[in-house]
């Protein structure tokens, strides 16, 4: 990310300086998560986490629309919490099983963090996690097309 990301001192200190550089390294600015304007390589974003009780959601922000600042949600309102996220899709053709592929990317400027330890500043990028154990699944007609 090539843009200016302010995080909060509290943000800083709970999340550590790695986990900060890896949600900047990881997250792709494309639209401001609050009013759904695209973001430019100008725009100054802000780094705003939405601590849910069992994860954070950290996302990005226009420097005007969100302050960067750690919210902590109750359990009440943490499932009502509903979030916006810019997705990006493209197809390409998957040369060794030799069929065309969807590639999804399911969140540009947003990522899920969960703790992988007691001690504060132990967090790791969690959002793709439900993906990791799922096996690739072709349709029969699409794995058969692609054989011949």
């Amino acid at each position: 990310m090539r843009n200016n990301l302010a995080a909060a001192d509290d943000i800083r200190a709970a999340l550590g300086s790695e986990t900060v550089g890896k949600l900047r390294a990881a997250l792709v600015p494309v639209d401001c998560l609050t009013c759904g304007e695209e973001i430019t390589d100008e725009d100054t974003l802000n780094l705003a986490i939405d601590d849910l009780n069992v994860g954070l959601y950290a996302s990005l922000h226009h420097q005007e629309c969100r302050p960067s600042a750690w919210v902590r949600h109750s359990q009440a309102e943490a499932g009502s919490v509903s979030f916006n996220l810019t997705w990006r899709a493209c197809v390409l053709v998957w040369e060794a099983a030799g069929v065309t592929v969807l590639l999804v990317n399911p969140s540009c400027e947003a990522a899920i963090l969960t703790q992988t330890g007691t001690w504060p500043r132990h967090w790791r990028i969690a959002t793709l996690d439900r993906f990791i154990n799922t096996e690739p699944h072709l349709e029969p007609s699409l794995a058969q097309q692609g054989a011949t």
